[in-house]
């Protein structure tokens, strides 16, 4: 039977490993929300290239705080990139559909990120009141000496 400073030790062993998991996956849900408002972005600025004729000037974003003053060229036509540093030319539907279609997923992995922190963070609470327990009787063990 193993004592109560090697099940304590156990025990801290495990909470760290969660603590970490839980921070990985807290990293995550940033980037994927960081994605989410990019795909946003993307389809507002879709959205306001709809009724563009050619030749007319926008200012567009390039990033966040950065726009750039462009005249369209084929307004009803956008480079989508399709990995492997390959684009594709489709119209702005097909395009929103795209974007549309991304934030779904991204939203999913959300939700599946948040639901296995949730387990996550239950456990951390269940093994610190097991350390904390474990710690206790320790103390009494030493007092008791």
């Amino acid at each position: 039977m193993k004592s109560n400073t090697e099940l304590i030790e156990e025990k801290a062993s495990e909470f760290e490993m969660l603590r970490q998991d839980l921070e990985g996956a807290d990293s995550q849900m940033q980037e994927i929300n960081y994605r989410m408002r990019e795909f946003k972005s993307a389809l507002e600025t879709l959205s306001s290239i709809k009724n563009a004729k050619p030749g007319q000037e926008l200012i567009m974003p390039l990033s966040e705080g950065l726009l750039i003053k462009v005249k369209l060229s084929s307004p009803d036509k956008v480079l989508l990139g399709i990995g492997n540093q390959l684009v594709a030319e489709k119209n702005i539907k097909e395009c929103e559909e795209y974007v549309k279609k991304r934030i779904d997923e991204a939203d999913s992995i959300l939700n599946q990120l948040n639901e296995s922190a949730d387990k996550t963070a239950i456990k951390l609470r269940k093994l610190e009141t097991e350390i904390m327990e474990l710690n206790k009787k320790e103390e009494e063990k030493k007092k008791e000496k």
